[in-house]
């Protein structure tokens, strides 16, 4: 098993920095920001549950009504920054990986375009590559081929990528808290 892991880790590791240093390098100064939008909420949750103990001692306890005016704008306090750092850490990593995302598709497309072959047989190809391109189905008229007109909104599923994913990263997916 451990052969294995490292066989993973050595063909996984430099496919990882290249990305890295390909498309999520220019946007570190985003990362950075999100990674203090990140510190800011966990001190922030912090702060919450440091915060009740004064709450439950000083206002319910010893009944100090000073404590009843500042306990409640100090909480507000702290979910009005922990409402901007949430939102703050998830709009930056989203704008990071659209962005990343954005540009690997660019990187693509220069590809494709420069490739040698022509127009047709790249267009050949793609087509080719359609998971349910000759699906068909029964209807009252007969068996009838399946006609997919919603390119703009989701596509269809291309095998020469879902192959990809199926051998490559399938195989090692695990949710952040999955310890495998």
């Amino acid at each position: 098993m451990e052969e294995i892991n490292k066989i993973q880790r050595s063909k996984t590791l430099p496919l990882v920095k290249r990305l890295f240093n390909d498309y999520v390098r220019s946007y570190k100064f985003y990362i950075a920001m999100a990674i203090i939008c990140m510190v800011f909420a966990a001190a922030t949750t912090a702060a919450n549950a440091w915060i009740m103990q004064p709450v439950l001692d000083d206002v319910f306890l010893d009944k100090n009504k000073d404590m009843l005016m500042i306990l409640p704008i100090a909480v507000l306090i702290i979910a009005i920054v922990k409402g901007f750092s949430e939102f703050g850490q998830s709009v930056l990593m989203l704008l990071v990986g659209q962005r990343t995302f954005g540009d690997i598709q660019k990187d693509l497309k220069v590809e494709i375009v420069t490739s040698k072959k022509s127009n047709s047989e790249k267009l050949d190809y793609l087509k080719s590559q359609i998971l349910g391109r000759n699906q068909e189905f029964e209807t009252i008229f007969g068996k009838r081929r399946v006609v997919y007109a919603d390119y703009t909104a989701s596509g269809r599923f291309l095998e020469s990528i879902e192959r990809f994913l199926h051998s490559k990263l399938l195989p090692d997916y695990g949710n952040t808290h999955t310890l495998s």
